[in-house]
């Protein structure tokens, strides 16, 4: 089952995505790609049968051990389409 089947399409995605959204998206305000980020992934590990996360945290947080931390910007296409949204939260932009 994809996320097409729940209902919940990725943005920018051609393929199983809102076609008529997507082009307008990147027509009007420059949508360079698909849309598939995110700040936390969560999985079972094949062999140790553990659960292991990998999250973006603030480097001035405090990680718990089991917490792999990456600090990685997002990249600046999708930075640049965030920033000609009308009524974009450019203090939430910033931080990511």
């Amino acid at each position: 089952m994809g996320m097409s089947d729940l209902r919940l399409n990725i943005l920018g995605d051609t393929t199983y995505g809102k076609g008529r959204i997507n082009t307008a998206l990147r027509d009007q305000y420059g949508l360079p790609r698909l849309c598939l980020h995110a700040w936390r992934l969560s999985l079972v590990h094949p062999v140790k049968n553990e659960e292991v996360v990998v999250e973006v945290v603030n480097r001035a947080s405090e990680a718990h051990a089991w917490v792999i931390c990456l600090q990685e910007p997002i990249p600046q296409d999708l930075r640049d389409f965030l920033e000609n949204l009308p009524n974009a939260p450019r203090h939430l932009i910033n931080t990511i």
